[in-house]
């Protein structure tokens, strides 16, 4: 009898004990995401510009057609300011038509530069919208944010919660096989001017790959791309990001990216190395050839279509690492109606 009592109080400790364990840990992973406050804890952005206003269209359409609860998630998309008029002209007459339910959140590339201190290079757009997509987080608009381009668009139901892990987001990224890497040391880039590399003029996609992982400490040997779209960007581990290489010579989001113009490189790489690294295979199947365009199904896994640039080339990367990027204007311009 004795025995018994002593076992089951044990046993009560044991179950105490690992009950604290758990909300301790789970507290940990929900301390994660709450560094900061937030207007919203999720929210979509779409970096656009006058070229893509159609293609945003399709895109904000296809966004209120399938995403799960579209109703209550803000939409933001952030343009140039002399594009603004073109934009609201343009969504307040699909309201006036009926064609979309409601009208997306319009900000500008100089406001989201001065809320994240930032310079203001609108003046370049390649750039420019390379430095909003990792300043937005600054805005402190949404704690977690899908970055979409505007070649992007749904065709099936979505539910952005597969985006997380436990209240940790995920990070899109692809473990670069070896035959990629190889390439990539043959592959020669060009990039502009920075405070932070001098005296070199080209680099390899290989090297900009290394130089991201050395900037950021060099704690892994482990290859993987990150330039993948829809992609996802968590606010306080941008913020943390920030201060890094703020510490580590003053430098601003701006500065990376004019010396390496792929932003979810950055992140993914900061990510890697100093965040809770959860990979996630893309939500959207990427179109790679012209062929490409015509499908209108996408896998079980993939969401939509992501057609950002198409790459034609004669020659193979290794003969010619030149490549030269057209926009898919021959791709579905209409959303399958299913």
């Amino acid at each position: 009898m004795k025995n018994k009592y002593i076992f089951g109080i044990l046993s009560l400790i044991l179950i105490c004990i690992l009950f604290y364990l758990y909300t301790y840990n789970s507290k940990q992973k929900f301390e994660f995401s709450k560094n900061h406050v937030y207007e919203y804890e999720f929210a979509v952005m779409n970096k656009s510009f006058k070229r893509d206003l159609e293609r945003s269209v399709i895109l904000y359409k296809s966004f209120e057609k399938y995403f799960i609860n579209a109703e209550n998630t803000p939409f933001f998309i952030v343009i140039p300011l002399k594009d603004w008029q073109l934009f609201l002209d343009r969504f307040n007459t699909l309201k006036s038509n009926n064609e979309i339910k409601k009208i997306p959140n319009f900000m500008t590339e100089q406001e989201i530069f001065q809320r994240c201190g930032d310079e203001d290079i609108s003046e370049d757009g390649g750039k420019a919208q390379q430095v909003v997509k990792l300043c937005f987080g600054s805005t402190k608009l949404a704690r977690n944010y899908l970055m979409m381009d505007s070649d992007n668009y749904f065709l099936r139901n979505f539910d952005y919660k597969i985006l997380f892990d436990n209240y940790i987001p995920k990070t899109t990224s692809w473990k670069l096989p070896n035959s990629v890497i190889e390439d990539s040391k043959k592959l020669y880039l060009g990039y502009g001017t920075s405070p932070i590399l001098r005296n070199q003029e080209r680099m390899t996609a290989y090297d900009m790959r290394m130089f991201m992982k050395e900037f950021f400490g060099n704690k892994h040997s482990k290859h993987y791309g990150f330039v993948i779209s829809p992609f996802l960007f968590n606010s306080d581990a941008l913020f943390r990001m920030k201060d890094f290489i703020k510490e580590k010579g003053g430098y601003k989001f701006s500065h990376l990216i004019k010396l390496i113009g792929f932003e979810m490189q950055w992140y993914g790489e900061y990510v890697l190395q100093h965040e809770h690294f959860i990979p996630m295979n893309g939500i959207f199947k990427h179109i790679g050839s012209p062929d490409e365009c015509h499908s209108e199904n996408p896998s079980q896994d993939n969401y939509g279509f992501w057609f950002q640039s198409i790459i034609y080339e004669k020659d193979s990367m290794r003969d010619n690492p030149k490549l030269v990027y057209k926009r898919p204007e021959h791709c579905p311009v209409e959303i399958p109606q299913h």
